[in-house]
């Protein structure tokens, strides 16, 4: 028996309705399994996030407090007193986070699984119309198990192509061609034995890219045609926010043998090269396993771009050591770009190439920007750009990511996520012995931060495999503007 580490992710259904302002709003209850036994639990971080409907004078969030109850505890909340301010906007907080590890290391039980409930409370001190609207949580799990465990969880992030412009506003119309891949079965994308499927969501990102327009809007998303799910958003103060969604189909997952069409439009003209990460939650049984998904998640930071043409294009290089063995082969892959658009035209070309790649360019769109835009291209050979990168055997693999723009510095600080996905064959060391990406809380969200700096205490990550190596570490810093025009580094 050996112990080994791995973070798993859940996410409650959104809260597309309007919140009370002061008020204790439920989220709708989630089951987590954890099947493996003999857990530690070393990082559990919830999300939450969620835009005001202010319709006057922008508005301050006085308070706001997070809530979690896990099998039925009473709930530990977290209470964040600080003020976020404004200067006139909407505001979306997407989103902040806080540790609730000691929770489920107390109350989670031995069994299998457990429920989880989770509240939200916002206190808005100024603003006319108060309330909340498009909530969202997220649970990212990070624990110890043991390796030998007859059944065993894994989560798989799996990428879609941005458009490369505003959503079509007449009819509902695919992103791609069948870019939700088949999960199960033979050629699915999930290649251990008898996967279970315990959550399947959709997490949706992007700036409202509204060229500055006042009228509310109204997204509409759906697979294959499907009855539409719609959410609004609060247009009142013209303010372009970078929001963040979650459509959560796990009561309703789709056939999972076959592709499927995802489908969306905005009858206002708006959300530029929407970013959508098709996120899958599962078991399968160790008896039999053959073959394995091996889904990573690995950031980068690029800056700029001062580059206005291909030649001086700004490059950032990931590499990643492939080590599991034959049969190698990519699967459905990509990166995600974020960027805070800069002070000049709003709609000056983003152009991107991964590795092998054309250019494919996009159009943000972004007039009266009061938070980033965010895009995904894909790598592998579904790209409306063609194959990035070849992968068929162990080895380094370099991924190069190339981005220009029409003007100098219309966007900066970009940064972004790569989403690395390769099948294999079972490592002599066993499932586990693959590589993975995992999730440690550093600090709980602050309103507060000092002028200068804060610091965070030193955190040493506990690692309990006794060999390993490091493929990739960075840091993930989530910035919410408070009131003026500032700066993060």
């Amino acid at each position: 028996m050996g112990t080994a580490q791995k973070t798993i992710t859940y996410a409650f259904p959104m809260r597309a309705d309007d919140l009370t302002d002061s008020a204790d709003e439920d989220f709708t209850q989630i089951t987590v399994y954890i099947p493996e036994t003999t857990r530690t639990f070393r990082s559990v971080l919830l999300e939450v996030g969620w835009q005001d409907i202010i319709t006057a004078t922008g508005g301050t969030i006085g308070q706001h407090a997070v809530g979690l109850s896990v099998a039925g505890s009473a709930y530990t909340t977290v209470t964040e007193a600080d003020d976020i301010t404004h200067s006139g906007e909407n505001i979306a907080v997407t989103p902040v986070q806080y540790d609730f590890t000691a929770l489920f290391a107390a109350s989670f039980g031995a069994g299998a699984s457990a429920t989880v409930d989770c509240r939200l409370n916002i206190v808005q001190s100024t603003g006319t119309t108060l309330g909340a609207r498009n909530a969202t949580a997220l649970l990212h799990i990070t624990y110890d198990y043991d390796d030998t465990s007859a059944t065993q969880a894994l989560t798989a992030w799996i990428p879609l192509e941005s458009p490369t412009a505003r959503l079509n506003t007449g009819s509902l119309t695919e992103l791609g061609t069948d870019q939700v891949p088949q999960l199960t079965g033979a050629g699915g994308f999930l290649k251990e034995n008898s996967p279970t499927i315990r959550d399947y969501f959709f997490l949706i990102e992007g700036n409202e890219s509204a060229n500055g327009g006042t009228t509310d809007l109204q997204l509409d998303v759906a697979l294959d045609e499907d009855d539409a799910t719609s959410w609004t958003f609060e247009r009142t103060l013209a303010s372009e926010r970078y929001d963040r969604l979650i459509w959560r189909q796990t009561g309703a997952i789709p056939d999972t043998t076959a592709a499927h069409a995802f489908m969306a439009m905005c009858a206002q003209n708006a959300w530029a090269h929407l970013s959508i990460t098709l996120v899958v939650t599962y078991e399968f049984t160790l008896a039999g396993t053959t073959a394995a998904t091996n889904s990573l998640r690995i950031p980068f930071y690029l800056g700029g771009p001062g580059a206005t043409a291909t030649a001086d294009a700004n490059v950032v290089r990931v590499t990643v050591d492939v080590q599991e063995p034959a049969t190698i082969a990519l699967l459905q892959s990509g990166v995600q770009l974020y960027m805070t658009p800069g002070g000049v035209a709003s709609d000056n070309a983003l152009t991107v190439k991964v590795g092998g790649q054309s250019e494919r360019s996009y159009s943000p769109r972004i007039s009266n920007g009061h938070g980033s835009a965010v895009l995904t291209q894909r790598l592998d050979s579904g790209s409306a750009a063609g194959a990035g990168i070849t992968l068929t055997a162990r080895g380094r693999v370099n991924i190069d990511i190339a981005v220009y723009c029409g003007a100098q510095y219309s966007y900066q600080g970009i940064c972004g996520v790569l989403y690395l996905n390769y099948s294999s064959g079972i490592a002599a060391g066993g499932r586990t012995a693959h590589a993975r990406t995992v999730v440690s809380q550093l600090c709980d969200y602050d309103a507060a931060i000092p002028t200068q700096y804060r610091e965070i205490a030193a955190v040493a990550p506990v690692l309990p495999e006794t060999a390993y190596a490091v493929v990739a570490h960075g840091l993930v810093l989530r910035h919410v503007n408070n009131g003026a025009a500032n700066m993060v580094g």
